[in-house]
């Protein structure tokens, strides 16, 4: 069936920068996408673009859904950009797809039965933990002939040649994130290890991780159980330009995090790094980092910050890096009000210190041309503290009064984030201080809430004035949202 798509209305008008821009402001708003598609040519194609840039597919049914999709307008699979396949439960399929019932992805045929992703970039492959799947996963990569980024989160394997299978087959990767990705006990699920070998390819693409600039590891296993380990041994990423700890407690082995900051000593920007391990073994970390050599082109390190922070150590520890210019603190937060209350001081406190040889003197010392210290609070997406500006706006105040408590010499370089659980940035309303998002509106969106994210669209300041006389001339003819959109965007300039 083909559907004719006639200009009507004021839309048609538009001036075509500007309709760019409206697109762009509703990234994340999938109906005001689809009525956009609706008008005129022009707006369907601009709205295509940001429909389909970012898909995902969380079912077997998914797959024959999308080649009809593809039947219907052929060019969709040149727009994707991002890819992601997750498995999730019945209950997030009914709540976020409306599926009373759906094949799991796990069933699904191993070698892919849809057409390649020419322009895609970004994958992600999500809570798979069965061996089959990790074989499927290894395939359909195959589709994604320029991706540059992988993610792997929550996802178990029985042999390391099955997870080397697979990020061999994604190429050559700029960037790798390792979430909860962990080996299994040897010699359980045997039929699906048998069912998932016989999958492997006979003739896999060798690990290459050389080109690798980005990682990023977050609760890969201990000792025991640490696929970093085994990555490292295939193909040692030599070229390292941030290194991301993503785990505050322990994200994987003591050898394993030093063989990676060895590996990246002469060409790490940017390094993220724990300050505590759940083995305890705090002295053994502390060891390790006064074992490495000096950082020459470190830029930015970021530090997590716990209930018992070991900055003081780990910047005393560390034998220095003389272009560093930024200075982070990373703090997790729990959502409990006394937890808020009470060890929040005690973080600050230690972490804030004054002596014996004070912060100021250390910094100085360590760090000559450090000039911006920043503090990143780290708080869930439900949590009661997005919906708290006040509550916030005390943490921040009792942040800048413990840096002038102890004279460290950077309240006027202070910068204050706060970070969701995914540490992306919050936008929080200028009005009411909330969140873009409603209190329980985050309780499934682990799954994609990180696929489609407003961005901070700034209009120029003439078309922003163009956008409000359209409007304005327009006779109550465009819808209200857009009304909306057209008064944000003037109020940004």
């Amino acid at each position: 069936m083909t559907t004719t798509v006639q200009s009507v209305g004021p839309w048609s008008r538009i001036p075509p920068e500007i309709a760019h821009e409206i697109a762009g402001h509703n990234a994340d708003d999938v109906p005001t996408l689809c009525a956009m598609s609706l008008v005129s040519k022009s707006t369907r194609s601009l709205a295509i673009i940001h429909l389909f840039s970012f898909i995902h597919f969380s079912c077997a049914e998914d797959f024959p859904r999308w080649l009809d999709m593809l039947g219907r307008t052929p060019t969709l699979g040149t727009i994707v950009r991002r890819v992601k396949f997750t498995e999730p439960d019945e209950y997030w399929l009914r709540h976020r797809r409306g599926l009373s019932s759906a094949t799991p992805l796990i069933k699904s045929a191993v070698q892919p039965i849809i057409p390649v992703f020419p322009n895609a970039e970004f994958v992600e492959w999500h809570a798979f933990h069965r061996q089959t799947t990790l074989a499927m996963a290894t395939a359909h990569m195959a589709l994604f002939p320029n991706v540059t980024t992988v993610h792997l989160k929550d996802t178990s394997y029985h042999d390391s040649a099955h997870l080397i299978n697979f990020l061999g087959a994604c190429g050559g990767l700029k960037t790798l994130c390792l979430s909860c990705v962990i080996q299994g006990e040897s010699g359980s699920d045997s039929e699906e290890s048998e069912l998932a070998s016989h999958h492997i390819n006979d003739k896999p693409t060798p690990l290459d991780l050389t080109g690798l600039e980005n990682l990023t590891v977050i609760e890969c296993g201990d000792e025991e159980r640490d696929c970093v380990a085994c990555l490292i041994a295939a193909s040692p990423p030599s070229g390292l330009k941030s290194l991301t700890f993503g785990d505050p407690d322990e994200p994987c082995s003591l050898h394993s995090m030093e063989s990676l900051l060895r590996l990246g000593t002469q060409s790490l920007v940017e390094l993220t790094i724990p300050t505590a391990l759940e083995t305890d073994d705090d002295q053994g970390l502390m060891e390790m980092f006064s074992r490495l050599p000096v950082f020459p082109l470190l830029n930015t390190l970021t530090i997590w910050l716990g209930p018992d922070p070991q900055d003081k150590h780990i910047l005393n520890a560390l034998q220095g890096a003389p272009n560093l210019t930024t200075l982070i603190f990373r703090i997790l937060l729990d959502d409990d009000e006394d937890y808020v209350s009470e060890d929040f001081d005690t973080i600050l406190g230690e972490a804030l210190w004054s002596s014996p040889e004070s912060m100021k003197a250390v910094l100085t010392r360590k760090f000559p041309l450090c000039r911006r210290f920043a503090v990143h609070f780290c708080v869930l997406g439900d949590s009661h503290l997005h919906f708290q500006p006040g509550l916030r706006g005390k943490m921040e105040r009792r942040l800048t009064d413990r840096l002038e408590e102890i004279g460290v010499g950077m309240s006027e370089y202070l910068e204050v984030e706060w970070l969701d659980n995914e540490f992306n940035p919050v936008t929080y309303n200028k009005t009411d201080g909330k969140p873009p998002w409603k209190a329980n509106d985050r309780e499934f969106d682990d799954e994609e809430w990180d696929g489609f994210r407003r961005p901070n669209v700034v209009l120029p300041t003439s078309d922003a004035q163009r956008l409000v006389e359209f409007i304005q001339n327009a006779q109550g003819e465009v819808p209200d949202n857009i009304i909306q959109i057209a008064t944000d965007l003037q109020n940004q300039n």
